[in-house]
């Protein structure tokens, strides 16, 4: 069976990323800041650079991950799904063989309590 070929432009706009600027944390975390007016959905990831190939404990990564989800010291994971639900976001957590990420999505109104 042939399938067929995807459409390419024949002229086409070229591709330009977006001006970006890194800024510091006051524990050193360097965080890098995409600033899109056109957009109303802000995306925040915490992405660290440990994942399957530098843990100790096999897996750990991901259950990290996993258990943010359920709750942390000072918030049940109810009431986190709550404050998420709230806000129409949604928040996820991913590991892989090099990093583990908490990513929150939501409508760009919401950037300050999507932070909290």
């Amino acid at each position: 069976m042939l399938l067929p070929l995807p459409f390419i432009a024949s002229s086409s706009a070229p591709f330009r990323l977006p001006a970006w600027s890194r800024h510091h944390l006051n524990s050193g975390i360097p965080v890098y800041f995409v600033h899109d007016d056109s957009q109303d959905i802000l995306t925040i990831s915490l992405v660290c650079s440990e994942g399957a190939t530098t843990e100790t404990l096999p897996g750990s990564a991901s259950m990290t991950g996993a258990l943010l989800q359920r709750g942390t010291s000072s918030r049940s994971g109810s009431d986190i799904a709550d404050a998420v639900d709230a806000l129409g976001a949604v928040f996820r957590t991913s590991g892989n063989r090099d990093s583990m990420s908490l990513t929150m999505t939501g409508l760009a109104e919401h950037a300050v309590s999507m932070t909290r």
